[in-house]
């Protein structure tokens, strides 16, 4: 099933989609520059990243305005509708969504595992799992509107869920997992030819670009 069919079929906002592209396209970039003295699953990297926030309308502030909706805004009563649809049979929590879409698609049993662990930013640092590690670092160099290093990632997340109910919205524990983003981009940086701050939007264009057509392997077919 070709990606861009998955999100029309789970009605993903186009900002969303965009976000997910683009981490996967940072994914995809760092898989190609990969030692290969260790091991990592290039495809299962990708997949992962092209679902990994497909929850993510569960958590959006819909209440009269939302930064992710862009020029979908004029549509947010549409969306608002989508947001209840996902809670109403996903429930509350955006990862166990993902999670459920993914098996719900029919996701190999890999990217099923690596969709189940994208909850802990410490645990992928102090883990083994390099195809996780990976992951949690593309995600997190993605932000909303382009490709950003660390500092700012973590610096819009915390004005963007300032005093909301939110676990982001607790600042000690997002300091703390920026911290350990430091940290992995460290591990990762082991492991590469270059410097891992200097991929930036120019650098995966043609990636997120080619990704558009991106035919997702799944065992329901």
């Amino acid at each position: 099933m070709k990606i861009l069919d998955v999100y029309e079929k789970y009605e993903i906002t186009p900002l969303l989609q965009l976000h997910q592209l683009r981490a996967a396209s940072v994914g995809e970039y760092i898989t190609k520059h990969w030692n290969k003295k260790k091991e990592i699953d290039k495809d299962a990297v990708i997949q992962t990243l092209l679902l990994h926030d497909m929850g993510n309308i569960i958590k959006f502030d819909l209440t009269n305005t939302s930064k992710l909706l862009g020029d979908e805004m004029k549509n947010i009563g549409h969306w608002r509708n989508i947001q209840k649809k996902f809670i109403e049979k996903y429930g509350t929590n955006e990862h166990e969504a993902t999670y459920e879409i993914g098996k719900e698609i029919g996701v190999n049993k890999t990217v099923e595992n690596l969709l189940s662990q994208l909850k802990s930013t410490q645990n992928a640092a102090e883990g083994n799992d390099f195809n996780l590690k990976i992951c949690f670092y593309s995600d997190l160099r993605s932000a909303p509107f382009g490709v950003v290093n660390v500092n700012k990632r973590f610096d819009d997340l915390i004005e963007r869920y300032k005093g909301r109910d939110h676990p982001i919205a607790d600042l000690e524990r997002t300091e703390n997992n920026r911290k350990y983003t430091h940290y992995i981009e460290n591990q990762l940086q082991k492991f590469v030819s270059f410097d891992l701050e200097s991929i930036s939007g120019e650098k995966i264009a043609k990636n997120m670009e080619d990704l558009k057509t991106y035919n997702l392997p799944i065992l329901n077919s």
